[in-house]
């Protein structure tokens, strides 16, 4: 999944912080998250900026792909137009040539998105903006995509709360500090039984290892922050040999609607899971500066069961 650049050095806590993307996508996945849809319908989004290209989006806003799962990569017919980027987690391709004819595809989608997120609690969970994925069952055939920039429901939106550390032990030439993230998710849905099931799925986690995959993740290779059609997607290959920190522990509470929440999306219904992930860092004084060396529980063996 796609986070933002600069050139800052990679921290671990930027790996931590993807790796959970990833995670939480996992084990959607695993439980069942997704279904096969064929001759899915591509079409053109003309509100994105990119230059001199052409942006086609689908009625889903997310592609499933994971072959430890047995999910194996959608596959496009373009319609007679040049393909440069195939954003999977966009539900959408970017063009240099127009399509001639309607671009389809057929794949697996993700019946629960999964979003990076930095605005406030309350900014997602009662945009108006946020609108139930279209529900192409029972013959409807959708005339339309969903924007680029928009973020449908069911999804799971995951922001870094921030953390602190604290003294774990003295000796030798430096210190030990345990340091805790907080990741929250806002969970979104369209009735109960999807919400129970995603916080339910997200509790099972608490007291596990997190492998840091994010630097293995191959899906958004390209320019453009996409597919180029060659990245194979493995989550238990990338995760068996890993490090990675402990998920030491996990609250969630749904919203309710009595009082100021009244303003909700009455369509919509939310709930809160916060996750406390532990790891350590090891300062050597002897270094001069204040880089530490931060390291998780240690090779997981992650062979696919949580």
């Amino acid at each position: 999944m796609p986070l933002g650049r600069s050139n800052l050095n990679l921290q671990y806590e930027n790996k931590v912080y993807g790796s959970m993307l990833l995670l939480l996508d996992h084990v959607l996945l695993r439980n069942g998250g997704y279904s096969s849809k064929n001759d899915i319908r591509f079409y053109e989004d003309s509100e994105t900026e990119w230059a001199n290209q052409y942006t086609y989006t689908s009625p889903y806003k997310q592609f499933a792909y994971d072959v430890s799962l047995g999910i194996g990569a959608p596959g496009f017919s373009h319609g007679g137009g040049t393909a440069v980027s195939t954003i999977l987690n966009k539900g959408s391709v970017i063009y240099s040539t127009k399509p001639s004819t309607t671009p389809t595809a057929t794949g697996f989608v993700k019946d629960v998105n999964v979003y990076s997120a930095s605005t406030a609690d309350d900014e997602i969970i009662f945009d108006s903006h946020h609108f139930a994925q279209m529900n192409t069952g029972l013959g409807f055939v959708p005339t339309k995509g969903i924007p680029f920039d928009d973020n449908p429901y069911p999804g799971v939106w995951l922001k870094n709360n921030g953390g602190y550390e604290e003294p774990y032990a003295f000796g030798g030439r430096g210190a030990i500090a345990q340091s805790v993230m907080n990741l929250r998710a806002i969970c979104v849905a369209d009735n109960s039984y999807t919400l129970d099931a995603i916080i339910s799925i997200f509790k099972s986690l608490q007291d596990k290892g997190m492998p840091l995959v994010s630097e293995s993740y191959s899906l958004t290779n390209d320019q453009y922050g996409g597919w180029d059609g060659t990245g194979i997607w493995d989550y238990t290959g990338a995760a068996h040999t890993k490090d990675g920190p402990l998920i030491r522990k996990v609250n969630a509470s749904r919203i309710s609607r009595s009082g100021p929440t009244k303003t909700a999306n009455p369509n919509s219904i939310a709930g809160i899971v916060d996750f406390d992930v532990l790891y350590w860092k090891n300062y050597d004084y002897s270094n001069v500066g204040y880089d530490a060396n931060s390291y998780g529980i240690g090779n997981m063996n992650f062979s696919g069961t949580l």
